[in-house]
């Protein structure tokens, strides 16, 4: 069984190697978008000598909760889609999700496994977001993928532009009753790939509605494939990866970047990848994830 690790990545090239080097395996393959304004282009590029496995290194400008993340994702999926491998499963990665779990285990795992892996909204958040956040994101303007220069970002021009129009409508119009949200990191089968750039192509209007909107990587696969979450056997509410969104301590952002404290809730979790981990708060974690791993894999 091949399986593809689908990555966008834009600092720590040490942290990147480490990664590939545990999920290096036969049967694994990456696609690696580096982004283009990366000061770290060269040495994330560098880091990928020797790894067994890399089919496509890209340079994309990717902007965060732009819809640059959704095309970067969509050229990686027809991309691999195109490759003679035969994969069986899609992974999609940051340069910052770490694996939990030995190559063995995640082999056995996935062998004959017809279950697709998301982290789709509940009904709950369903119920809360339709009407507090998502109207915002799809039905105002949003310039993310517009102002992607150093000065750009240093002056905080696409908020400004954001509230400059604030009042300007979309058209058309998108009923935020109809959108359904979730992680933009998954595990998916092949024939949800098939299906999800099926959809993708039989509406490009849709697809190309979200652009100038925040955050579509969080909307768009996960509006198209609910309603067939159960025919293409997805499991809504488990993505394999541990995420803090909801901290007990202390933090600079969202999610929690993790670090040795959090060892054994990513090991009772079961998932397979935690994120967000950084190459030194997070070194701890990792030698103790690697410790597990490699003394807990299936003979």
């Amino acid at each position: 069984m091949n399986h593809v690790f689908l990555m966008q990545v834009h600092r720590s090239p040490a942290l990147l190697r480490r990664i590939l080097l545990r999920l290096q395996a036969p049967g694994h393959y990456f696609l690696l978008n580096i982004d283009r304004k990366s000061p770290q282009a060269a040495e994330l590029e560098a880091a990928l000598q020797g790894i067994d496995g890399v089919l496509l290194v890209s340079h994309r400008n990717v902007m965060h909760g732009g819809f640059s993340q959704v095309e970067c994702t969509v050229m990686q999926l027809r991309f691999a889609l195109e490759q003679p491998q035969d994969f069986a499963y899609y992974h999609t990665l940051s340069g910052q999700d770490y694996p939990c779990v030995s190559t063995a285990a995640f082999d056995a795992f996935f062998a004959d496994n017809d279950r697709s892996y998301l982290m789709l909204d509940s009904d709950a958040e369903l119920a809360d977001w339709r009407r507090k956040k998502y109207p915002d994101r799809v039905n105002h303007w949003h310039f993310q993928d517009v102002c992607t220069r150093p000065w750009m970002r240093k002056l905080h021009l696409a908020g400004a532009l954001r509230r400059a129009c604030w009042w300007l409508p979309r058209r058309p119009a998108i009923d935020p009753n109809t959108l359904v949200g979730g992680w933009n990191w998954f595990s998916i089968r092949e024939p949800v790939v098939r299906y999800l750039l099926d959809a993708i192509d039989r509406d490009p209007a849709f697809y190309n509605r979200f652009r100038y909107t925040a955050s579509a990587d969080e909307l768009l696969f996960q509006t198209l494939l609910f309603d067939r979450r159960e025919a293409l056997h997805i499991e809504r509410r488990n993505s394999l990866r541990y995420v803090d969104w909801h901290p007990t301590r202390p933090c600079a952002g969202l999610p929690l970047v993790l670090d040795e404290r959090d060892f054994d809730a990513v090991v009772a979790s079961g998932a397979f990848f935690c994120r967000k981990v950084d190459e030194v708060q997070s070194k701890t974690l990792l030698d103790r994830l690697d410790a597990h791993a490699d003394r807990t894999r299936p003979e």
